[in-house]
């Protein structure tokens, strides 16, 4: 059962990448981890979001091809396929999608494959806008239920932001919004 909302921060959804982690009882977040600037992060973020931006418009291509052309579009749709496929396991990991989520300065929400308890702590990785920052922030559950099946949609709120925190959180906020900050 859905716990009641009481909004404090405005929300937006969006498509992020993100990585959770669980925290045990004695794990903590050092202030080195909070916001994380690793140049290979950021150039294999820059590589998924060109990715997805072709493979967005080589699904809009293949529809408009299917009316025409079907075994064209069925050929091309499995070279794609084939590609993704090579890309992947010559890399050694599944390159990370980016996911819907609910997203504001106290918390967010998103589908995930596995419950998840109130309370549980958790080490998040997002990865914001518009430059792919890794931004690491500790989270508890605040609620979570079924969604379809083996999924669930979870909420979690934000432990207490630092300024800096807060401010590369609030530029994805305004990035995912469609307003941008004065320089």
């Amino acid at each position: 059962m859905r716990i009641p909302e009481r909004r404090e921060h405005i929300r937006v959804d969006d498509w992020l990448c993100f990585e959770y982690q669980l925290l045990g009882p004695g794990d903590t977040l050092h202030a080195s981890e909070e916001i994380v600037l690793n140049p290979r992060n950021t150039r294999q973020q820059e590589m998924a979001r060109y990715l997805d931006g072709i493979n967005r418009e080589l699904a809009g291509l293949s529809s408009q091809l299917k009316a025409r052309d079907p075994l064209l579009a069925q050929y091309l749709d499995m070279l794609n396929t084939k590609l993704d496929y090579l890309a992947t396991h010559t890399t050694g990991h599944m390159p990370m999608r980016e996911q819907h989520v609910n997203l504001s300065l106290g918390g967010m929400a998103f589908i995930c494959k596995e419950a998840l308890s109130p309370q549980t702590r958790l080490k998040l990785t997002l990865y914001t806008r518009p430059h792919g920052t890794p931004l690491t922030l500790e989270a508890h559950v605040a609620w979570c239920e079924p969604h379809r099946l083996g999924h669930w949609r979870v909420a979690v709120k934000f432990t207490p932001l630092t300024r800096e925190q807060e401010a590369v959180l609030s530029l994805t906020l305004l990035h995912a919004h469609g307003t941008t900050p004065v320089e």
